[in-house]
């Protein structure tokens, strides 16, 4: 009896060593130009995560154990309403969900968004890579672009922390601010 409580209380503690992933709540705020350029002309806004169900990334814990990260929120409402915003800046009045029934459509497909950081004795390293496909089409034309962006960082930190979420919303930030700010893109979607 005494043997098994003891392997049972041995298996409870080794279970308690396991990672639970980490869940970041990823809010890019791309900086958004000002311009009457749209002329308040509808364009049908379509926001596809072609990532698959993968996880944000991953980072060695203290333990020697990977900590996989998970995105909290939804990656593609959040930028769905930031494009949207960015587009209606510009003048065009943004509508979720219109498809192809609107001679004018922006579709921005999230091809990759990853994070991995790893510890050394005194410091540690994280790098973020994202990257975007926008799809701008009005009438007969269609324009195509990817936007990528890797940023990689050395120094005290601890993989995980705050200073890592930063890391990643600025790259998509980044990311973000090129797609609104493409003359070409914007200039498709002006066109009369």
């Amino acid at each position: 009896m005494r043997r098994v409580l003891a392997v049972a209380l041995m298996a409870l503690g080794l279970a308690g060593c396991g990672t639970v992933p980490e869940r970041m709540n990823v809010e890019p705020q791309p900086e958004l130009s000002s311009a009457e350029i749209g002329r308040e002309q509808p364009v049908a806004v379509t926001v596809v995560d072609r990532r698959g169900e993968t996880p944000l990334g991953s980072y060695e814990s203290v333990y020697g154990k990977r900590v996989r990260i998970d995105l909290e929120n939804d990656l593609t409402s959040s930028i769905r309403d930031q494009v949207g915003e960015g587009i209606a800046a510009l003048g065009f009045i943004p509508m979720h969900g219109a498809g192809e029934e609107l001679p004018r459509g922006l579709t921005v497909e999230i091809l990759h968004l990853e994070y991995q950081a790893a510890r050394g004795y005194v410091s540690g390293e994280m790098t973020v890579w994202a990257e975007l496909r926008g799809i701008a089409r009005n009438g007969g034309e269609t324009y195509r672009v990817r936007y990528r962006m890797r940023q990689h960082k050395e120094g005290l930190f601890n993989p995980g922390s705050p200073e890592s979420l930063r890391l990643i919303n600025t790259t998509l930030t980044t990311v973000l601010e090129e797609l609104l700010k493409d003359p070409k893109l914007i200039a498709v979607l002006a066109a009369e």
